[in-house]
């Protein structure tokens, strides 16, 4: 299952870059919304499910990513 950053802002890989191996990462981008870097948490897939990612990870990706992109905005301003 892959999920589009574009409509959802986060990306879920499972199993799709290695065997065993689920990602899910929240971009950072700039004030005019342009994507420029992004935070991924890569688990086991055994001992992780995609649930348990969406749950209890994404909304700590996101807090994160939206206080490095508050940050970011400090020092260039629009």
């Amino acid at each position: 299952m892959t999920t589009n950053s574009k409509p959802s802002g986060w990306c879920l890989l499972d199993q799709e870059l290695e065997v065993g191996l689920r990602s899910l990462a929240v971009p950072i981008g700039t004030h005019i919304n342009e994507i420029y870097a992004s935070i991924n948490v890569s688990v086991p897939a055994s001992r992780v499910s995609t649930d348990q990612l969406k749950e209890l990870i994404l909304p700590r990706l996101i807090a994160t990513a939206t206080q490095i992109n508050n940050e970011i905005r400090k020092i260039w301003p629009q």
